[in-house]
């Protein structure tokens, strides 16, 4: 005997089945939902339903959205003076650059015959960035 469900059966299985995930997989908290943090004797509880027991205080969400505002009118980026970008080196101030240009040189090759030899994937981040601030160094401060 084959038994089929009708349509409101079917519908109604549906929703049993939504009522007992929502119970399982409770939504996050949206805007304008107050979040309860229940402390229950040491042990903190957030949840979306008022506190059983226990010390309560609500909190309020608010829709904080991220990403890009539109600037001010008239604001633009100004673009950076002659002296920050070059510097004017006496002889001897002139030596000490060259020879911090130099250092920075090595370190940068030491550091690149380093990531062409190879090394261990937790130095992959500092590795890089040495390399790029060393080459920002010398892009800026050297001939």
């Amino acid at each position: 005997m084959n038994h089929r469900l009708s349509l409101a059966g079917r519908l109604g299985r549906y929703f049993l089945i939504f009522l007992a995930s929502r119970s399982i997989f409770p939504c996050p908290a949206t805007a304008g939902t107050a979040l309860y943090r229940c402390d229950d004797g040491g042990r903190i509880e957030f949840r979306q339903t008022a506190c059983e027991r226990g010390d309560e205080s609500v909190t309020v969400v608010t829709d904080s959205s991220k990403g890009m505002t539109p600037s001010e009118p008239g604001l633009r980026l100004k673009k950076p003076s002659e002296k920050t970008d070059t510097v004017v080196h006496t002889e001897k101030a002139r030596e000490v650059a060259e020879k911090r240009c130099w250092r920075k040189r090595m370190q940068l090759e030491r550091v690149e015959r380093k990531l062409r030899a190879g090394y261990k994937p937790s130095q992959y981040q500092r590795l890089h960035e040495r390399q790029d601030a060393y080459a920002d160094y010398i892009r800026r401060f050297c001939r």
